[in-house]
């Protein structure tokens, strides 16, 4: 028979459990980009190419009219003329429409830049992190703060980002940014 503090102990077990699993499912989804994509109709960035980060190791980073922003994989600073031929084709591009961490939001306002973008997960659905900056030409911007959202935790950085001309940039079109 059991008694009245085993009943006890068991419902209170069984709402931790309950309020434990329902703050796991929070965990094992994405989050959601909190910057709204707006168009880009600004002249305090080229937007008629790319911007690379990095000096012997680069990422790039397309930045659209739409307000949308891609990411590329990093690589040696000598491969970029490769790169940028690779994002050209197809697969590039077939492979980019089902990467969720390659894409994101941005907004300029004034000389100020902000990027949202989901990262890789460590665990648990993606999450998002925002990059804020500021703008120091038309060719250059330099991101001084990073935001973990789902932590809530900002750290202080140091990163620019610089222009390379490019013709034909891939289609901004994903199933992520609405």
């Amino acid at each position: 028979m059991v008694n009245k503090a085993t009943k006890a102990s068991l419902f209170a077990f069984s709402l931790l459990c309950l309020a434990g699993l329902s703050g796991c499912k929070k965990h094992w989804e994405d989050d959601k980009l909190q910057i709204a994509r707006e168009s880009y109709t600004g002249d305090q960035l080229r937007i008629d190419g790319f911007y690379v980060k990095g000096n012997t190791i680069l990422s790039i980073y397309v930045l659209y009219e739409n307000g949308i922003l891609l990411v590329g994989d990093s690589f040696d600073a000598n491969e970029l003329e490769a790169r940028a031929a690779e994002m050209q084709t197809s697969e590039w591009q077939a492979v980019t429409k089902k990467c969720k961490f390659c894409w994101g939001a941005f907004t300029v306002r004034g000389d100020e830049i902000m990027y949202e973008r989901w990262v890789p997960p460590s665990g648990g659905g993606f999450p998002t992190f925002t990059w804020k900056g500021t703008i120091t030409s038309d060719t250059e911007f330099v991101m001084t703060s990073l935001r973990d959202n789902r932590k809530g935790k900002t750290e202080a950085i140091n990163e620019v980002y610089r222009f390379v001309e490019f013709e034909h940039k891939p289609d901004s079109t994903n199933p992520f940014v609405k």
